[in-house]
């Protein structure tokens, strides 16, 4: 889950896109390829909320980012 809480960010999950500002919220199901990137010209804050617990180590063991 990501809460925009400033800028503005354009992101992927599968094979729908979306673009997202301050006060949006965007749900992305589990087990799906997804991502997101700065796209304003101002930097953004993003709140990012994740499940399970221990994310940071099934990122740790993938070893490099998504494609």
């Amino acid at each position: 889950m990501f809460y925009v809480l400033e800028g503005e960010v354009s992101g992927f999950c599968e094979g729908e896109r979306w673009m997202a500002t301050a006060g949006c919220f965007v749900f992305v199901p589990r087990d799906r390829g997804h991502g997101f990137t700065v796209t304003g010209g101002a930097p953004a804050r993003v709140l990012v909320i994740t499940g399970p617990a221990r994310l940071d180590g099934q990122i740790a063991a993938r070893g490099e980012p998504p494609p």
